[in-house]
């Protein structure tokens, strides 16, 4: 009877080992450098990634990207134009939500040219809208603006800040509102 409850607790003891050895073993990451991904739709482009190198990972039983030396992301229109981009020196992408951190330097151009600066900035791909919640600043030729957190379309076309200050160009805005009465 004794030697059943020795050879019980000599098979328990070798798994918990074997499980305690394998949790320590750490499979090491892929790595890919250049990389250049394109996403594509009905035979477009869509969206192009562009990163020195990336690091695939897996934290929390969640797939992630890393983005160690920057990342640029481009949206295009259907007819293959660049409609803008964002781009940060930092970027955790978790790939099983389909949300993107890009932090450090981080800047967003739309094609009418404003510019948004910030310190870190969420990009979520399924819904296709940037937003933070930290300090903006946006410039173009008619305003220089600050505000603290930002929710905007992918494409940086239509924006809400909050808590704003700086500049706006009203002189332009009259004058072309004058110019549109003057032709009716």
């Amino acid at each position: 009877m004794s030697m059943g409850v020795i050879f019980l607790f000599s098979c328990q003891t070798p798994d918990k080992v074997v499980k305690q050895e394998r949790e320590k073993i750490k499979t090491p990451p892929d790595i890919v450098r250049n990389m250049k991904l394109n996403y594509i739709d009905s035979g477009r482009i869509t969206t192009h990634v562009e990163a020195l190198e990336v690091v695939f990972l897996q934290e929390d039983g969640r797939n992630k990207s890393r983005f160690d030396k920057g990342v640029k992301i481009s949206f295009f229109t259907p007819e293959g134009a660049l409609k803008n981009y964002l781009k940060g020196d930092y970027a955790l992408w978790d790939n099983t939500d389909s949300i993107a951190r890009v932090q450090r330097n981080v800047e967003v151009v739309n094609e009418a040219g404003d510019t948004l600066f910030t310190s870190e900035l969420y990009w979520d791909q399924v819904n296709e809208r940037i937003f933070t919640p930290k300090m903006v600043h946006i410039v173009s030729p008619t305003k220089d603006v600050w505000g603290r957190g930002m929710v905007a379309d992918q494409n940086f076309k239509k924006y809400q800040l909050g808590s704003i200050s700086g500049r706006i160009n009203v002189k332009d805005a009259e004058e072309k509102t004058s110019e549109t009465k003057k032709e009716e």
